[in-house]
């Protein structure tokens, strides 16, 4: 067992899209909170997690003239996290499985300015299908399990690592569904090549099978596992509105405190 009392504070600057992709407004989100929870080791690779939270999120104008900026928003509850994990490598890998749940509340009459469910998860596959190419699998799942969605807290859609036809966080929603499907091919040691078809559903109510806006993409992403620097990649993709977008990635770009956090 682990037991965890992680404060923390957050700083996030995040952009408005158009149609054409191009930014046009942005907003400034500054998150401090704490989370206490106690955790177990289920297996070498799995962890399960009971915690509480409370957080605040401040948001100031940038260039953005919407009501939602300039203010504070706040909300306290319990969540329940799980995580496994037995990747051969990172982000490059081969073979092995991912997989990560949270499930979280807050009462309104309990330190919160809103009273919510919500649900995240996310799993990727690699198989191997010779020793130098494995074919991919991932899905992610996100929503407020019908309550009223908190517009100050959606789930942010883009970019490199997430979907393939989108700028980083372009895109936010109350709930989503992704799915993710491609090959990997490793010609020499630390060279990598990706081939990726993704598609995206999401809208403002969980419906099933289908909620009100779908996206498709597919790329090619280029790795390159640098020594010291660490991993290199450049990416192009297209989505079905026939946007082309282009990548550049260098370094890791992963939040290392996830699993600490709300």
């Amino acid at each position: 067992m682990y037991y965890r009392l992680f404060p923390y504070i957050k700083e996030d600057k995040i952009y408005i899209y158009n149609d054409e992709h191009r930014r046009i407004r942005s907003y400034n989100l500054v998150e401090g909170g704490v989370t206490a929870g106690v955790g177990l080791h289920a297996t070498q690779n799995a962890i399960i997690e009971p915690y509480m939270y409370h957080y605040r999120l401040a948001f100031r104008r940038d260039i953005a003239e919407e009501d939602l900026f300039d203010r504070m928003f706040y909300a306290s509850g319990i969540g329940l996290k799980l995580y496994y994990e037995n990747l051969n490598a990172f982000p490059f890998y081969m073979r092995g499985v991912q997989l990560f749940t949270k499930i979280s509340g807050a009462n309104r009459h309990i330190l919160s300015e809103v009273g919510y469910n919500k649900v995240t998860g996310r799993l990727s596959i690699a198989q191997p299908l010779d020793r130098k190419l494995s074919l991919l699998f991932s899905t992610e799942y996100g929503s407020f399990f019908g309550h009223e969605p908190v517009p100050q807290d959606p789930f942010y859609l883009g970019g490199i690592d997430n979907f393939l036809g989108l700028n980083k966080r372009e895109l936010s929603a109350p709930v989503y569904r992704k799915f993710g499907l491609g090959f990997r091919y490793n010609p020499r040691n630390s060279i990598f090549v990706d081939l990726k078809a993704n598609l995206l559903n999401y809208g403002n109510t969980d419906e099933w099978p289908l909620m009100e806006y779908s996206l498709t993409g597919v790329g090619v992403v280029l790795g390159y596992n640098a020594p010291i620097i660490g991993p290199m990649r450049v990416g192009a993709a297209i989505n079905q509105n026939s946007r082309f977008m282009t990548y550049l990635s260098i370094g890791y770009d992963f939040d290392a405190f996830f699993l600490s956090r709300r």
